[in-house]
């Protein structure tokens, strides 16, 4: 079985990495408008501002999209079919694509509540999505 790929990190997106390992996951928020974004970028998407904080994420949101995924192209994730990669609509705004763990196939219902979680991996983590 191949070795689980993981992020690619930069020194752009290293403070959101960071906080996922220590499963408080931060994103970015403008100084001007307040809008949160996802992936870190050097701009806001909304106004153009380069300013920003760091802020500490809910972990709720709710269920925009997925499929269900029964022949991965990669074997390091054959053993986990099938399994759902989603599209989250987190409370602060942003929508992230992740696995959804923890759910009953038949269950799956576009704006179902979900709360983030965590994985963690040799060398990384990554967040998940469960539902509430």
């Amino acid at each position: 079985m191949e070795q689980r790929p993981g992020p690619q990190i930069n020194a752009q997106s290293e403070a959101y990495w960071q906080s996922v390992t220590q499963h408080a996951m931060v994103l970015q928020r403008c100084e001007r408008c307040s809008t949160f974004r996802f992936y870190p970028t050097p701009v806001c998407p909304k106004c153009w501002f380069t300013g920003f904080s760091w802020e500490q994420v809910s972990g709720e949101g709710e269920l925009y999209s997925f499929t269900i995924v029964h022949k991965p192209v990669n074997d390091a994730f054959a053993g986990n079919a099938p399994y759902v990669i989603a599209l989250v609509t987190l409370a602060e705004g942003p929508t992230m694509m992740m696995n959804l763990e923890d759910v009953d196939l038949e269950a799956l219902q576009i704006g179902m509540p979900l709360k983030l979680g965590y994985l963690d991996f040799e060398g990384f983590t990554l967040p998940v999505a469960r539902p509430v």
